[in-house]
């Protein structure tokens, strides 16, 4: 029976399939359904990562004990390791005057990431139709009503959703049919909180219009893929910095396109906190796993991949009859120089031939802070700079204005 549902199931792209995944199961049917489907991929080969279980404890309900059983019984009979964790979420949710289910969300994807990259949940169909009518309600525009993805980073973890195509009645008659026991919340039964009242009265309505959730969510996933909004089918960007326009700044979804561009999951909240912080005082420079971020209070945004060519040291040489072969950031120049001088880069002191301190140089042309100590430089045999190579980064020279022949080409120092 699993089989039928493992087929429909898209899997992690190749070369991207994570080592652990924690599938967060709360012992409801959803939930339940998934580590199953999960676990029989494990076992025929098509799902090659570990699995663990991860159990929250919302202490919300008196039947709390019922579904941690549920979870353990499961987790123990498909031999998995389980985490379980205990946490008074209404009392947090006071405590940081939220909702009970914002609170619930913040802990629970707090302590998944601790256990791993990736979190796999059990969002279904119903689930996605009734969190795009949420957002409607909530006056959300075109971004918010984009709908669940099937892949997405938050707060620098990955959320898996396999089962958003899957009804809720689906997967009830897929748990029946092959005897997986799952607890029913008597609290969606509620009419306190609104998404209760969307599945309770508004869903009904428009299914009975002709209302499919899976054909929907579907629809809106395959839209995801093809416009490349799906974080994992993205086209591969091959590039490994990037310069943004101050004027776009210091917009969040801007941030997490430049992070898309280069290839790094999205920016956490934490991180972009802080990034605001220091945008607002003018400069601005900060580093995580992956980036360099760099702005000076005129210049655009820099982002630097760590590994990126351009933070490497130039390769210099072999010099024959006065040519200085030079490798830096992808590309390859010789230059002709006169005797005495060389190509050389930054050290403490250096001042340019016309007296001007060098530092002075960076400060007024906004020249990014991380390559300062890599750019190559034409020097003369006293140690002046005659001039900075910047012809190796074509966009500082579109953002610059300056004329200066300290950066400019020299006629005397020339590219054959």
């Amino acid at each position: 029976m699993l089989v039928d549902y493992a087929r429909q199931i898209e899997l992690w792209p190749p070369g991207k399939e994570p080592e652990k995944i924690a599938v967060a199961v709360s012992g409801g049917a959803d939930s339940l359904f998934l580590l199953h489907l999960l676990h029989d991929l494990k076992k025929k080969g098509s799902l090659r990562s570990e699995l663990l279980v991860y159990h929250l404890n919302h202490r919300l309900r008196a039947t709390a004990d019922r579904d941690l059983q549920l979870v353990i019984d499961a987790a123990r009979s498909l031999d998995l390791p389980l985490y379980l964790r205990e946490t008074d979420v209404l009392r947090l949710a006071r405590r940081l005057r939220t909702s009970v289910e914002t609170a619930g969300r913040q802990v629970r994807y707090r302590q998944l990431q601790r256990l791993a990259p990736v979190a796999a949940t059990g969002h279904n169909a119903d689930d996605f139709v009734e969190s795009l009518l949420l957002h409607l309600c909530r006056g959300a525009g075109p971004a918010g009503l984009g709908g669940m993805k099937r892949f997405s980073c938050v707060d620098g973890l990955w959320l898996w959703r396999p089962l958003l195509t899957f009804t809720a009645v689906e997967i009830r008659q897929a748990c029946q049919a092959a005897r997986i026991d799952y607890a029913e919340d008597e609290s969606n039964a509620s009419l306190d909180y609104k998404r209760n009242r969307i599945r309770q009265t508004i869903m009904p309505a428009l299914k009975a219009e002709g209302l499919n959730p899976a054909r929907l969510a579907g629809q809106f996933l395959q839209a995801h893929a093809e416009t490349g909004e799906d974080a994992l089918v993205q086209p591969i960007s091959t590039a490994t910095y990037v310069c943004v326009d101050r004027l776009l700044l210091p917009g969040r979804l801007v941030l997490a396109r430049a992070f898309a561009v280069l290839s790094v999951p999205p920016p956490s909240r934490a991180f972009f906190l802080e990034f605001s912080r220091q945008w607002a005082r003018g400069r601005l420079y900060m580093e995580n796993q992956e980036l360099i971020l760099w702005a000076s209070p005129q210049s655009p945004l820099w982002l630097i991949r760590k590994d990126a060519p351009i933070l490497r040291p130039p390769g210099i040489g072999p010099i024959s009859e006065g040519r200085w072969p030079v490798a830096y950031n992808g590309q390859s120049r010789t230059y002709r120089l006169d005797p005495g001088y060389r190509v050389d880069v930054f050290s403490p002191g250096m001042r340019f031939e016309t007296g001007r301190s060098l530092k002075n140089f960076w400060h007024i042309c906004q020249f990014p802070r991380p390559l300062r100590s890599i750019l190559p430089l034409i020097v003369s045999e006293q140690g002046l700079v005659n001039r900075a190579c910047t012809e190796f980064i074509k966009e500082f020279r579109l953002i610059s204005h300056s004329t200066s022949s300290e950066y400019s080409h020299n006629p005397s120092h020339r590219v054959p």
